[in-house]
């Protein structure tokens, strides 16, 4: 008799994972729009059994990752992820710098296609000449290409190879990489670097121009890589930050300098004025013939001291997005009137017929946000926006507000940004950093929380302090719908996993760019976490 109700169990199992996937991917499929916005809040409503599950929502279970052949019959390896009622196979590359002195390895990603690059804030390699130790420092690009289902490191830039880094003699800390890849080329910013020269292709002596910053342009393919150009600002002085966040896309180069100081408005104003410290300026360069000129100096509609317009900037084909995150400016019908409103404020700007228009700003829906616009996406019709400081307080009863992050979703339609959806995560304590990293592609979204504190996917302990998680979330009939949860494959103290993200179609990339582990290339293993705060990357595939 036993053994039939083990049987029985057994069938009933399997039966019920064939079904079902992920309780969650499938929540969109039958519930109505407004049960599936309420059952995607990140809160417990009255009539739920916890956070977003229970009663009229999907029932409380732990979530199923498609690790089990029965969870998809028509695959039957391991390691499979539901993704859009599909289950794929899911490959997991774990990758860490390939030297062991290292830190903060992850603190910038930028994926294009099959091409991955990451950047390394300190490598430090030694060596004992007479007796005494000589060690040299540099920041580091990686660059990775996925064929055939293997990643590969195809090249390895130091700074030194680009004269990048500032002098020795300065308080600045070793170049904060930024980057940006389009096909074979690929854009390096690095804000802390010294030359004094002005445009494209200057001079770099004389190089005490602290933290004016400047872009280098990288040309690669299988033969190697070299350097095809070297870009500053047109009005390049002390302290400026140029190339704090950039955007290369074809032959459009982006570039923000958040410091700069003039108090010219928007377009093509004044450069040399010094009256608004940290205004914040974008310059938007053009590519003809191989040869890059500045097309615009652009401003904020309305300047103003320390508002740092160019935080961070997203660009497609139309459209161009400047957050400014220390921006005061109030807003009447969305354009600035006046400061004296929460810090973080969106700028959007359009390109027709080759020509930028300034359409209009945004400010968080919530008054009482701060730092709206601390990460930023952009799509083709879509604009995710981070603001990862934001109070959430119970949807019902408006209580228990708590600094837990939020990130607001806007469609392009009709000429115009339109609000459609918030989302915010599952986590009810204070300061996890829900979208202090996001990122949205045509058919997903990754939300990185690098301050949640769950030691598993399943959320069952409490103890992993800033390990850090991503939340994926698809779109179900116009309602993005939260789908599941990554955690690195071993979970520990202030890794801070997903303090980055990237995506493609089919691949994406989470950095802990804390992570403690001692492996070296790719693939290494996570066993020993005795080497503090060297960073990994995550970057996954999906195949059907």
């Amino acid at each position: 008799m036993r053994t039939n109700h083990i049987a029985f169990l057994f069938y009933a199992l399997s039966f019920l994972s064939q079904i079902s996937c992920s309780f969650e991917q499938k929540a969109g499929a039958y519930l109505g729009q407004d049960v599936a916005q309420k059952c995607n809040n990140g809160v417990q409503d009255v009539d739920e059994e916890s956070v977003d599950c229970g009663g009229t929502c999907p029932a409380c279970e732990e979530i199923q990752v498609c690790e089990m052949s029965d969870d998809c019959p028509e695959i039957v390896s391991k390691n499979q992820q539901c993704w859009n009622n599909i289950c794929h196979k899911r490959e997991l590359q774990y990758i860490q710098s390939e030297n062991i002195s290292t830190s903060n390895f992850g603190y910038s990603l930028s994926l294009f296609d099959n091409i991955l690059a990451i950047s390394d804030l300190s490598e430090r390699r030694c060596e004992q000449d007479l007796g005494e130790f000589f060690c040299e420092v540099n920041a580091v690009v990686y660059l990775y290409v996925h064929e055939q289902g293997q990643l590969s490191r195809t090249h390895r830039i130091l700074s030194k190879d680009l004269e990048a880094l500032p002098p020795a003699d300065t308080t600045f800390h070793n170049p904060s990489y930024q980057l940006s890849l389009s096909d074979k080329e690929l854009a390096i910013g690095v804000p802390e670097e010294a030359g004094c020269g002005r445009g494209i292709n200057s001079d770099r002596a004389p190089n005490n121009c602290l933290h004016s910053g400047a872009i280098y342009l990288i040309n690669f393919d299988s033969n190697g890589w070299s350097q095809q150009s070297y870009i500053k600002a047109s009005n390049a002085t002390l302290s400026q930050g140029f190339g704090s966040s950039i955007k290369l896309m074809r032959d459009m180069l982006i570039v923000s300098a958040p410091f700069e100081s003039s108090c010219s408005p928007l377009f093509d104003g004044a450069e040399d004025s010094f009256d608004c410290p940290s205004a914040g300026a974008v310059y938007i360069f053009k590519k003809d013939n191989n040869k890059w000129t500045q097309q615009h100096y652009l401003k904020s509609p309305l300047p103003h001291k320390h508002a740092e317009f160019g935080n961070l900037i997203d660009f497609n084909e139309s459209h161009l997005v400047v957050a400014s995150t220390q921006d005061t400016s109030c807003l009447e019908n969305g354009l600035p009137t006046e400061s004296g409103c929460q810090p973080g404020t969106i700028h959007l700007f359009s390109r027709d017929n080759g020509e930028w228009h300034y359409v209009h700003s945004l400010k968080s829906p919530n008054e009482t946000a701060t730092q709206f616009g601390a990460s930023i996406s952009l799509s083709k019709q879509h604009l995710l926006i981070g603001s990862p400081y934001e109070q959430i307080c119970h949807e019902t009863t408006g209580m228990n507000c708590l600094p837990r992050g939020a990130a607001y979703l806007y469609q392009f339609n009709n000429n115009e940004w339109h609000f459609s959806q918030k989302l915010v995560g599952p986590v009810d304590f204070a300061d996890t950093r829900f979208a202090e990293s996001v990122s949205i592609n045509a058919h997903s979204i990754l939300i990185g929380d690098p301050g949640d504190s769950y030691c598993s996917e399943r959320r069952e302990r409490l103890e992993c302090v800033n390990s850090g998680a991503v939340y994926l979330y698809q779109n179900q009939n116009n309602i993005w719908v939260r789908d599941r949860i990554f955690k690195s494959k071993a979970p520990k103290e202030t890794a801070r996993f997903g303090s980055k993200v990237v995506s493609e179609d089919s691949y994406y990339s989470i950095a802990a760019i804390n992570e403690p582990g001692c492996s070296l290339g790719i693939n290494g293993g996570i066993a020993d976490d005795s080497c503090l705060s060297r960073g990994a990357i995550y970057h996954y595939t999906l195949e059907k």
